[in-house]
């Protein structure tokens, strides 16, 4: 996605478009909800899409009108914007977010914070008071409570969360040091609404025999199990689709069958995410376990895997009974606890080897219970003595081949046979993979170095030569690592 300003369309608004790009860094997601109508307005003049896939993507956008959609809209325009539209994602994220949108709070939130420590340095190194580094920080927490609010902070919000609480307690003490240099502390800015509630589950309902020792430490433990978690991720189908289409062009039918499946839940009258049970059959180093990363990440649930390859018995799968010294609930629950959400998107990889391992009890047979919608409500855990309610969860399977597989677990999954993606779909693999690479660092994509023209021709060239995505991607971390440091960011 680039902006236009100077297309004849946009010349009678270039002021409204380029405030609509920056209201995000000066307003909070109260003032931006206001002037929703206007800020899409603009917006939607000044976006252009560079092939179909963005084209698509923001048509959905427009014609849903949702947080959802504009959010799916930020992540693709991120992967994109160069230094002349690098507000555009964090406009739209601020869009989507002040319509309740969490996941684009906290990016809007983490960015701020970000312009917040960079403007500190730089008032530091000139000596001006820091009026404009404090503002920013203030208005990074009131994304972040607006993104918190009501959920369990855990994972990277919760080390945005400390970052912010530590820099407000500092916050007094830089505001009585301007005063005491002549300088009016910057007025406190107002608490952002509680979001409202959004629907939870209680996933045990109580730990049984919890007058033992074991059972009261596990009782302690797994108290967050025993209240209502939250269940996650109201996008909406055509969101969703656009979204992961325009990452993984060569997984279209099982795009087609998550967007189905959560298109008929809405019609339902269910506001949080699920999707029906899937099995992804494909050649190894195609994105598989990738598309069930994204796929969680743009519902907005937690994410587990699980390697049944490696797997020796069941018992990774459906822990460990109470007695033994290892004893652990099942992984769902783990997961949960971990996540804070009651419907994790779960992956189960190489389910194909582990079907064919009977040594001490086969993962696929307990596999099946948890399938089923009416056994997985009413699971008995061994390790908390607990009917839990496993319902909720979205299981994504994937094997390399069918071979071996029962028709027991067949019956019960939607079976996508993926081939390799080809030639054609490469700008999308490699775009994806510089994305993920900079979420694993904790950066920014804009911030990593450009990769060399010649060298994404020779990576090009060696996957259609039959070289796996898998093996495409640490070519990629090795070669922006060997980048000089001259070249500098990518813009």
């Amino acid at each position: 996605m680039t902006i236009d300003l100077a297309e004849p369309s946009n010349r009678l608004m270039p002021h409204a478009a380029l405030g609509a790009l920056t209201l995000w860094r000066s307003h909070g997601p109260e003032a931006i909800k206001r002037s929703q109508a206007d800020s899409l307005a603009a917006l939607t003049a000044v976006t252009v899409p560079q092939n179909e896939r963005e084209a698509r993507l923001l048509g959905a956008a427009l014609r849903s009108g949702d947080r959802e959609a504009m959010w799916a809209l930020a992540v693709a325009c991120a992967g994109s914007a160069d230094s002349e539209d690098a507000d555009l994602p964090f406009a739209w994220a601020a869009l989507a977010g002040a319509l309740g949108q969490r996941a684009a709070c906290l990016a809007v939130a983490q960015r701020l914070f970000e312009l917040a420590q960079d403007r500190r340095r730089k008032e530091n190194l000139t000596g001006a008071p820091q009026r404009s580094g404090r503002a920013l920080a203030a208005l990074a927490r009131r994304w972040f409570q607006r993104a918190s609010s009501g959920f369990t902070v855990i994972g990277a919000p919760q080390r945005l969360a400390r970052a912010l609480a530590t820099d407000a307690e500092t916050a007094p003490a830089a505001a009585a040091t301007a005063a005491a240099a002549g300088a009016k502390p910057a007025a406190a800015a107002p608490a952002a609404p509680a979001a409202p509630e959004r629907p939870g589950l209680v996933v045990v309902r109580e730990v049984g025999d919890i007058k033992s020792k074991e059972g009261a430490a596990l009782a302690k433990t797994y108290e967050a199990l025993t209240k209502p978690l939250p269940l996650a991720g109201s996008i909406g189908a055509e969101a969703l689709a656009a979204a992961l289409d325009a990452e993984f062009p060569w997984m279209a039918e099982a795009v087609e069958r998550v967007a189905d499946g959560v298109s008929l839940l809405r019609r339902a009258g269910h506001r949080h995410f699920r999707a029906r049970p899937l099995l992804l059959v494909g050649p190894p180093g195609i994105g598989k376990t990738r598309f069930a990363r994204r796929l969680a990440e743009l519902a907005g649930t937690g994410f587990g895997f699980l390697d049944a390859g490696g797997a020796t018995d069941n018992r990774v799968l459906a822990g460990t009974a109470r007695g033994w010294h290892s004893a652990q609930p099942a992984w769902p629950l783990i997961t949960m606890q971990q996540t804070g959400c009651a419907n994790p998107v779960l992956l189960v990889d190489e389910i194909d080897k582990a079907a064919r391992d009977e040594r001490n009890g086969r993962m696929v047979d307990k596999l099946l219970s948890l399938l089923e919608p009416e056994t997985a409500r009413r699971w008995h855990d061994d390790c908390l003595l607990a009917q839990c309610d496993l319902s909720q969860v979205s299981w994504v399977l994937a094997a390399n081949r069918l071979d071996g597989l029962p028709d027991a677990l067949l019956s019960r999954v939607a079976v996508v046979e993926l081939r390799r993606p080809t030639g054609r779909h490469f700008d999308a693999i490699l775009q994806g993979l510089v994305i993920d690479l900079a979420k694993e660092l904790g950066v920014d994509p804009r911030l990593l170095p450009s990769l060399d023209p010649a060298a994404a021709d020779l990576l090009r060239r060696r996957f259609e030569g039959g070289t796996s995505i898998r093996k495409i991607r640490a070519a990629v971390e090795r070669l922006l690592a060997r980048v000089p440091e001259l070249d500098g960011p990518r813009h």
